[in-house]
């Protein structure tokens, strides 16, 4: 049990997929930063950020200052940008009326799995300001409303309430991210 809860915590901060859609959510004006619970933004050139391997799986370091966690919301390194979802660091994959990030949840090898890791990618979002949130299909349809063709497009790729949900935009996130561009980009 304790392999699984690191190995979902480590792949929180590790990359799987999305390489490309995630160097775009960076800031560009910006190397590296922390984004600190009082607002508070510290820039730097370098930022190191812990390994499984060191045991030190609740750190950031920018230049010389070590940041906590649990004293940080958000946080940008060489590759993406990342925000506190809860107790775990989710990825931007968008950006705009509706922000989309996610996170993996690996589960180890295992007889019953083949001997391969699974890995699990969640989507969640955040339209606005608001929460972040993971959404049912009904409430990203909801979400969706304000767009028509947005909506229409999403219902007739993720037909809500009759495919299992992770699942379902997991196999399909290219249709997901041009869902997401449409309603942004207000088409």
């Amino acid at each position: 049990m304790f392999l699984v809860i690191v190995f979902s915590c480590v792949s929180c901060v590790m990359a799987k997929t999305y390489k490309v859609e995630e160097k775009k959510m960076r800031i560009e004006n910006e190397n590296v930063f922390v984004i600190k619970t009082n607002g508070e933004k510290v820039s730097g050139k370098k930022i190191a950020t812990p390994s499984v391997f060191n045991g030190g799986a609740d750190w950031i370091k920018i230049g010389r200052q070590k940041f906590q966690f649990d004293e940080l919301t958000a946080y940008q390194d060489h590759s993406a940008y990342y925000c506190k979802f809860g107790p775990i660091w989710v990825k931007q994959l968008k950006r705009g009326k509706i922000n989309l990030f996610y996170y993996e949840v690996v589960t180890p090898k295992s007889p019953s799995n083949g001997n391969q890791n699974q890995y699990d990618e969640h989507f969640v979002f955040q339209k606005g300001d608001g929460k972040i949130l993971e959404l049912s299909s009904e409430a990203i349809s909801e979400m969706l409303k304000d767009n028509m063709n947005a909506r229409a497009k999403f219902d007739a790729q993720f037909k809500p309430g009759k495919v299992i949900f992770p699942k379902q935009l997991q196999n399909h996130p290219k249709a997901l991210f041009e869902i997401i561009d449409m309603y942004n980009s207000g088409s």
